[in-house]
């Protein structure tokens, strides 16, 4: 079935002219700017309400506010009805609900961390349970695909909770370091010497056959042992267990190690001294650098997505060839970095989709995933030799506004295909794309209604 656009509504935001003309008939108002003026606290023009959010009854409006010109603003609450904003008390501020969550399909159940625990808000009843209390804090919750499991991470490690008996799962045991090394991997040298000591030694003989019986019967004793996966010197994210259970994906992050960053002295410091401010570094210097993995729980192994299917990972920038011929052909043996965000699921678990960009922020590929064996499908792609970013469309290392269609068939996403943001819809299964929205301006914002 093909899923229209008002079908399927996408909430765009559209700012309107009026309050433009406003600001310029306020601007044409002012006095001559100085620079006392300017470097003025603001706190002179009045503070906006921001972070604004909804009650889950939908009664009450929450946003945070400082009409008293405080050191900080507080949080203040309003009727959906009308009325006067009030200030929410500290004790009723700790009692609500996390303002993010993560919502059971029905939107009856919100999934949340709150000051680092875990805690499920029954919408209904208006009651609050916690699940999880602990000094390592917890993040990251989702539901399971049944909904009868709550998931998250904890102490950089991926944990599975059942909510009918309580029983908590670790599903990932990430360590930093190295793997020890492998035994069968030694010179010829070592393992001489090895034999040669046991052959004259009875007591390291009986020590290592009392050894590999031990391990033998530990790892009878306990088959589900979940595999140690070592990460070395880099850093994990972007954890997701898949809805059959089966698969763990995640990407290792590593920092540059010959990466210099811009330094600017600060000269209004608390010490009196001058101190150094550490920003960041210099367009075109070596960037964090991705690898993301799959690991197969079943078959206790893992391996990268296969970055050779890929259309275009050797494209290099038009800019490489100011770097000289050599650099430019090592390049493409390697093919360039990525980064990759995603799987994204479709409600029923059966389809998946990601978004690989290059570190170089030339392309953008929209792909599905076979988590069996790690190889790509490639569903769009956009290149810009200048950048791919703008509304709706983040850079290499953030997160673009996409998502499934309740058909579990097409997904939407923003692109630049006609040199501004619009929408589009594509059918994973065909690969049938159809813009949503098309003209002279570009769509900022974009949200699937619940309905």
């Amino acid at each position: 079935m093909k899923i229209s656009f008002f079908q399927s509504i996408l909430i765009i935001t559209v700012y309107l002219a009026p309050a433009l003309l406003q600001a310029q008939e306020y601007t044409d108002q002012l006095e001559e700017l100085t620079v006392e003026k300017i470097m003025r606290d603001p706190k002179w023009i009045g503070t906006a309400p921001s972070g604004v959010f909804w009650s889950e009854d939908a009664k009450t409006i929450y946003f945070e506010w400082n009409p008293e010109n405080n050191h900080g603003d507080s949080l203040y609450a309003i009727s959906a009805s009308g009325g006067s904003p009030a200030k929410v008390s500290p004790e009723d501020r700790r009692s609500l609900p996390a303002k993010n969550g993560t919502y059971s399909r029905n939107f009856r159940q919100k999934l949340y961390a709150k000051n680092g625990d875990l805690f499920i808000y029954d919408v209904r009843k208006g009651e609050e349970k916690v699940l999880l209390r602990t000094t390592k804090p917890a993040s990251s919750a989702e539901f399971s695909q049944d909904e009868k499991q709550v998931i998250y991470m904890q102490d950089n490690n991926l944990f599975m909770k059942d909510l009918e008996n309580g029983k908590t799962e670790q599903i990932t045991d990430f360590q930093s370091g190295d793997a020890p090394k492998d035994r069968g991997a030694r010179s010829s040298l070592d393992s001489w010497l090895e034999a040669d000591q046991l052959a004259y030694f009875e007591v390291l003989k009986e020590r290592k056959e009392k050894k590999e019986l031990e391990e033998a019967q530990q790892k009878k004793d306990n088959p589900d042992k979940i595999m140690p996966i070592y990460t070395g010197s880099k850093m994990v994210n972007n954890v997701q267990l898949s809805p059959d259970e089966r698969y763990v994906t995640y990407s290792l992050f590593e920092r540059p190690t010959d990466g210099k960053n811009t330094i600017v002295p600060s000269y209004v410091t608390e010490s009196g001294y001058t101190e150094d401010l550490n920003t960041r570094s210099k367009v075109g210097s070596p960037q964090m650098k991705a690898e993301f993995y799959i690991f197969d729980r079943q078959q206790d192994t893992v391996y990268q997505i296969v970055k050779t299917e890929i259309p275009g990972i050797d494209d290099l920038p038009d800019y490489a060839a100011d770097y000289g011929q050599q650099e430019e052909e090592a390049s493409k043996k390697a093919g360039r970095d990525i980064i990759v965000h995603g799987p994204i699921w479709s409600e029923d678990g059966s389809k998946n989709f990601i978004e690989v960009r290059s570190s170089d922020n030339k392309d953008r590929w929209i792909m599905s995933l076979d988590l069996s064996n790690g190889i790509p499908r490639p569903l769009d792609r956009q290149r810009d030799e200048a950048w791919i970013a703008g509304p709706g469309i983040s850079y290499a290392f953030g997160r673009s506004s996409y998502g499934w269609l309740p058909d579990n068939q097409s997904i939407w996403f923003h692109s630049e295909e006609s040199g501004y943001s619009h929408l589009y819809q594509l059918n994973i299964s065909s690969g049938e794309k159809t813009a949503i929205t098309s003209g002279n301006f570009e769509v900022s914002n974009a949200q699937l209604s619940r309905d």
